[in-house]
């Protein structure tokens, strides 16, 4: 084994995993409680998504705000990892408030996208 391996692995992987949750979100993908919401018509499903946005809103502001924090202090100390490889953790940390950004920015295009569909009767793709 190498010295880098493992460690590299759990970065990539805490990247991928941050930076998936907006993707995820694009295609509305996220677990749902699919006995009830698939029952649900376009324009009710889109009425449970809104309801529920206040909840998504407060959930990745908390991380953003946490994660900017997070990844400000590792900037600022240029922070590195105390393993014999000794990678640069700050350019991990920063992709934490990037990726709940995006998670932000997707969740207002489909809480705006939604808007439309219970306005309208017709979804965004319709």
């Amino acid at each position: 084994p190498t010295i880098w391996a493992h460690e590299l692995s759990i970065m990539v992987f805490g990247v991928l995993t941050i930076m998936g949750g907006a993707y995820t979100l694009r295609y509305r993908a996220h677990v749902n409680m699919d006995l009830f919401y698939m029952r649900f018509s376009a324009r009710g499903k889109a009425i449970l998504d809104m309801l529920t946005f206040p909840f998504f809103l407060v959930f990745v502001l908390i991380i953003l705000w946490f994660g900017w924090e997070f990844a400000l202090r590792s900037v600022q100390n240029l922070e590195i990892s105390q393993s014999n490889w000794a990678p640069p953790l700050w350019p991990v940390k920063l992709a934490i408030p990037l990726g709940a950004l995006l998670l932000l920015l997707q969740g207002i295009s489909n809480f705006l996208s939604d808007l439309h569909t219970v306005i309208t009767g017709k979804g965004a793709a319709e």
